[in-house]
């Protein structure tokens, strides 16, 4: 366990001023220790006063040489972030990306056009010669759907290229009425289309790489993965690939963080994407996280968050970070401004280390948590699984790759092949209330158990604010009492829908029963059904989607899903009490080389200080012993108690804070 975590910083610099910046960077070395460094020059401008042109980029490159020179005697590492990539400002040369709406983007440029894809492809070339940086990050809005939206640039060269593709001349308008019409075909032809998307980013790509290694071959080019990343037809991987070319390993810094600050209960799902990407990259990438707290500042986003989100990243295997912690207008003020990132990161960086020492030992378990790239990019809202919060929030590990028990919402149920869906379905499978729908409008309600009817809390029910739902006394197991608040309970533009539930078999067990104020039974709230293919099937009527509410969220329901997923034997731990603990569940792929069995990261992404954090432990862990591990000291054992089952870590949690548990 000798690698180390790689820390890459970001400084903007001055043309005008290289001193600012050498000092800006000098400061940062000297006090936090960094010697690896990402230079943004300011030329953001130019995209309400048009591209900039060859010159500028030789005066960039010379100013950026000058601080290089000044700063490598210290052994510190300079790399250039080229920013503008497409958003670089408009020119009458240059094809401007169209939206679908037919108008031209005011500054986004098409790399479709062969004429601004070499213009860009040799600026960057020019650049790196003269300046010679260690390596060049493009930034993250090098994507076309970053500019066009989510279907893609309707111009005239993409759509004589898709005709020409499909033998078919299709216009803007007849592509969009067939991608709207949320119909198979529409999905195939669409498909088809992001595929010419990712072709356009790809060339571009390969250009920018060809161009580069006239110059130096061996100059690596990380990809900031674009949030828009999946909508521009999955581009991650691929563009990754070209851009490193056939002398350098592809490196990406894959988003995952707050912008302008955020809730910390949100922090989970901000990193699922990063998660998945993880899980599902097929090449060999080297994976930097973007810790970015934009803008930079802790009017919006605390030390204590980024903490939080960075310990998630490096439990999760993440080799390095692209550390942005310093705003980009005077960095030197900046930086001694907002110095409580720097801090944190200068603190924590030791167990940071250990985390992605044994991480990247380990493989993820938990319930499935499956994403559709291409529906789930489509969606206008959240594009993370709808369970994302729930499950992490209760404190129940997830796994993006397959499992014996998954959660899939209504984007799973509708757009899944049929065959698909039947590999769902023979296990252990947790629906809302949408996805239940979604199957019984496919007619898979048979195997399901139920037929889900109308919201019910339309009309006047929808006041009854003294309704509840009702634990069944038989599963009714942990929570302390049965009553739970029903789906309307106030939480204002915060609920979900609840469908009525109507049993298909006399073999459905009724897990909840939803009731009205004075006792009125108003419809089964949650059922359990095993079918004839042997999967365990529960329903809840509640629909997810947007529910951020305490008919969701509250500590029965918690105990009532732990006590589930006890009964299905899950292979995973879970938080029993404390609310709001993410907890990731790592499993040694090979015990005797981790030197332990288990991997467990716990932060707590709550308010309040936990002094004690409660487990149940599935049976391949009770007989195990909790430790802590450091590099420094090795395997240290940890206070605990163990009773039925369940083992109580005593060890403080505060607000954003984590810690490593490990099994042997």
């Amino acid at each position: 366990m000798n690698r180390e975590l790689d820390v890459i910083t970001h400084v903007a610099f001055d043309t005008t001023n290289e001193e600012a910046t050498i000092k800006t960077i000098e400061y940062q070395y000297e006090t936090y220790g960094f010697k690896k460094f990402v230079l943004c020059g300011n030329t953001l401008g130019f995209r309400t006063k048009g591209h900039p042109p060859k010159e500028f980029f030789i005066k960039l490159a010379k100013a950026f040489s000058v601080i290089s020179q000044a700063v490598s005697k210290k052994g510190i590492q300079c790399g250039w972030w080229v920013q503008p990539s497409l958003k670089s400002g408009r020119s009458k040369d240059f094809q401007a990306i169209v939206k679908s709406n037919g108008e031209e983007h005011p500054f986004a440029n098409c790399p479709h056009d062969k004429n601004f894809a070499n213009t860009l492809a040799q600026n960057i070339a020019q650049f790196a010669k003269i300046a010679k940086p260690e390596f060049i990050f493009i930034e993250d809005d090098f994507s076309i759907t970053s500019a066009s939206g989510k279907l893609g640039c309707f111009c005239p060269l993409h759509l004589a290229e898709f005709s020409k593709r499909e033998g078919k001349n299709y216009s803007r308008e007849e592509l969009l009425e067939i991608f709207n019409s949320n119909t198979p075909n529409g999905f195939s032809l669409l498909k088809r289309f992001k595929a010419l998307m990712l072709d356009s980013m790809v060339e571009i790509s390969k250009l920018i790489r060809s161009e580069l290694d006239k110059e130096n071959s061996n100059i690596p080019i990380v990809l900031c993965e674009p949030g828009s990343t999946d909508s521009n037809g999955e581009m991650t991987e691929p563009v990754a690939v070209a851009l490193a070319g056939k002398n350098n390993v592809p490196m990406v810094r894959f988003h995952g963080t707050f912008y302008n600050g955020g809730e910390s209960k949100s922090i989970p799902g901000v990193l699922y994407h990063a998660t998945y990407m993880k899980e599902h990259v097929k090449s060999k990438i080297k994976f930097y996280h973007e810790t970015d707290s934009y803008p930079q500042t802790r009017f919006f986003t605390s030390a204590k968050q980024m903490r939080a989100i960075m310990a998630i990243a490096f439990s999760t295997g993440f080799e390095g970070t692209f550390f942005t912690h310093v705003n980009a207008l005077d960095t030197l003020a900046s930086s001694k401004e907002e110095s409580a990132y720097g801090k944190m990161l200068l603190k924590e960086k030791e167990r940071f280390n250990n985390a992605y020492l044994t991480s990247r030992l380990c493989e993820r378990v938990g319930v499935e948590l499956p994403y559709t790239a291409f529906y789930n990019a489509l969606d206008s809202g959240d594009k993370n699984p709808y369970w994302t919060r729930f499950v992490t929030l209760l404190g129940i590990p997830y796994t993006t790759k397959n499992s014996n028990i998954a959660f899939i919402d209504e984007r799973q149920a509708k757009h899944l092949t049929e065959s698909e869906l039947l590999n769902y379905l023979n296990k252990v499978l947790f629906l809302d209330g949408d996805g239940a729908k979604a199957l019984c409008e496919r007619g898979l309600s048979k195997y399901i158990g139920v037929s889900v009817g109308e919201d019910v809390t339309e009309g006047l029910f929808n006041y009854d604010l003294g309704a509840k739902e009702v634990i069944e006394p038989e599963f009714a197991i942990s929570a302390l009492s049965k009553k739970m608040p029903p789906t309307q309970a106030f939480c204002v533009g915060r609920n979900g829908k609840q469908y009525s539930l109507k049993k298909n078999s006399e073999q459905v067990k009724t897990i909840t029963k939803t009731f009205t104020f004075d006792d009125c039974y108003v419809t089964d709230g949650a059922t359990f059904y095993e079918n004839e293919l042997g999967g365990k099937i529960v329903v809840m009527g509640m629909t997810l989607k947007g529910n951020i509410s305490q008919a969701l969220f509250n500590y029965r329901r918690k105990a009532l899903t732990i006590d589930l997923l006890k009964q299905f034997n899950c292979n995973f731990p879970m938080v029993l009490f404390e609310p709001n603990v993410h907890l990731i569940c790592n499993k040694a792929k090979d015990p005797n080389e981790a030197q332990f069995e288990y991997m467990l990261s716990l932060i707590n992404v709550g308010d309040d200080n936990l002094s004690e954090i409660s487990l149940c432990l599935p049976k391949e862990m009770q007989n195990l012993t909790p430790y802590y591990y450091s590099k420094a000291d090795g395997f240290i054992k940890v206070d605990f108690e163990k009773a039925d089952g369940h083992i109580t870590i005593k060890h403080l949690l505060d607000y954003c804070n984590f810690v490593c548990i490990y099994f042997k």
